[in-house]
């Protein structure tokens, strides 16, 4: 914040911050009476409150290329709020939860809090989920309002209703799963997740209704005990197209349908083998394949194989196209070893990543990333203190025309029992080097490129409600400009 300038708090103008606001008084509210819950003599029924609230708080600044500071002084208060077995009969039928966040930056500039570009950035309220479980008998679980949704096809996160039925007895039981409401992701107002995300928004009005994603899915699955598992999934999202003016029917619809299977089998006590498999519609192609497999060899060694095709599917509404985007398969091996003697475990992992030009998985690869890395974790006492020492180093090289360059990575971590079961501090290290990729049509001559992050931290227990976390980070590298970042984080769990 600037010397001598005060931040006052003012009623907004707009209606979407007037709604936040008000959510947020609400939210204050039911806090207070949460703890008023708590702090209260206990019935004797078995209705439990949970009230779980995170400070965070972050500054950092750092010198632009034209000579001016950006400075950021950002807050976020999260709370959440759990009520189990509402019935209060003991049996868990009836649960409810409550969870979002408040994010602001108080170092914004003030002609910057009105613009929809910045507007995720200063006064934000995001609604993570509210929904209701009830189990009206022990066979059929429904969960209404916002919540997440898993199936093989991933996890989901709707404005909707779930149900999951549950048959069979004895070790071998059938489960039938659907789900249907409003994604989330998809922009529904201005309490989601990145609401105003710059691509494709239109700025001359932020506040105009978009169109809202509905989704679809159902889940069956088969399970013997924890040794044996299938399910099959499909799911059906439609939204109304966005086309110009004039380019299609204003009331044309985007139909994107997925289906997707997973299994995991225990043949034996020491081996696992477990798939993944995942069909996208409109691209009429498996977007995601995995199959991989663990076998333990006695009590100190386990060994992983595993197959990997991965085929991203563009997303307009998504930033992160950006980052991974390559279509891919790949092989890897991990070997596991504990030394008890020694109180240390050690990973060797190595890899290869194929690309191809053309979209045929027969043939052979056009380009190959080969890469190994070696990582260890150990107990060990340092000035009479508990302390856990952690190291790694990978290194992933390429073949000519690869996408890709080569990339080092080396990560150092150090944490120490200042006094035992109250503090403890923390240091880490990483330094990360890659060249340009061979051959690149971005950049032919473009030279390595180095970032160095260190930090130091430390976490004190405050009695057995609170937990308070600070940390000091310093960042510098080739590509960005120096700077340092403070972090603290205070976590407060309260029940009765």
């Amino acid at each position: 914040m600037v010397p001598g300038r005060q931040l006052r708090w003012r009623w907004p103008t707009t209606a979407p911050l007037r709604a936040t606001h008000t959510l947020l008084w609400i939210a204050t509210l039911l806090a207070t009476a949460g703890v008023h819950i708590l702090t209260a003599p206990a019935d004797a029924h078995a209705t439990t409150y949970q009230v779980r609230t995170q400070s965070r708080a972050r500054a950092t600044q750092h010198l632009r290329a034209d000579r001016r500071w950006e400075a950021s002084r950002t807050w976020t208060q999260a709370l959440h709020l759990s009520a189990h077995d509402l019935m209060g009969d003991r049996s868990g039928r009836l649960n409810a939860r409550l969870s979002f966040r408040y994010f602001s930056d108080a170092a914004l500039a003030p002609a910057l809090r009105d613009d929809p570009r910045a507007l995720d950035r200063f006064n934000d309220l995001t609604l993570d989920l509210a929904y209701v479980d009830w189990r009206p008998f022990e066979a059929l679980q429904l969960r209404a309002g916002r919540h997440w949704a898993g199936s093989a096809l991933g996890v989901v996160d709707l404005d909707g209703l779930s149900a999951e039925v549950e048959l069979g007895e004895g070790p071998t039981r059938q489960t039938l799963r659907a789900w249907a409401g409003r994604k989330v992701d998809h922009r529904l107002g201005p309490f989601d997740p990145a609401t105003f995300d710059v691509q494709g928004v239109p700025l001359n009005d932020p506040y105009v209704s978009r169109a809202q994603a509905t989704l679809m899915g159902a889940a069956v699955g088969l399970r013997h005990r924890r040794h044996h598992r299938v399910e099959l999934a499909a799911s059906r999202t439609s939204r109304k197209s966005a086309a110009p003016e004039g380019w299609g029917s204003p009331d044309a619809r985007q139909i994107e349908h997925r289906f997707g299977m997973s299994a995991f089998i225990k043949p034996a006590r020491a081996l696992n083998l477990s798939t993944l498999l995942t069909f996208h519609g409109p691209a009429r192609a498996f977007d995601r394949a995995l199959m991989q497999g663990s076998v333990a060899a006695g009590k100190t060694t386990t060994f992983s194989l595993g197959l990997d095709h991965r085929l991203p599917i563009f997303d307009a509404a998504s930033i992160f196209n950006l980052f991974g985007a390559s279509p891919r398969q790949s092989a890897y091996m991990t070997v596991q070893r504990a030394l008890p003697a020694a109180q240390t475990s050690l990973e060797v992992r190595a890899w290869a990543r194929a690309y191809r030009d053309a979209g045929d998985l027969l043939s052979l690869p056009d380009h190959v990333s080969p890469g190994a890395a070696l990582g260890a974790h150990t107990r060990l006492r340092l000035f009479d203190r508990d302390a856990r020492l952690g190291a790694q180093v990978s290194y992933q090289t390429h073949s000519e025309g690869a996408p890709t360059g080569d990339q080092l990575l080396v990560d150092a971590s150090l944490r120490v029992a200042a006094t035992p079961r109250r503090l403890w501090l923390t240091a880490r290290h990483l330094t990360l080097y890659t060249t340009g990729a061979s051959g690149s049509a971005v950049d032919p001559g473009e030279e390595g490129k180095l970032a160095l992050s260190t930090s130091l931290g430390a976490e004190v227990g405050l009695g057995a409600l609170a937990r308070l976390s600070l940390l000091a980070e310093h960042r510098q590298g080739s590509a960005l400009p120096s700077h340092a970042l403070l972090y603290a984080n205070l976590t407060l769990e309260l029940w009765p």
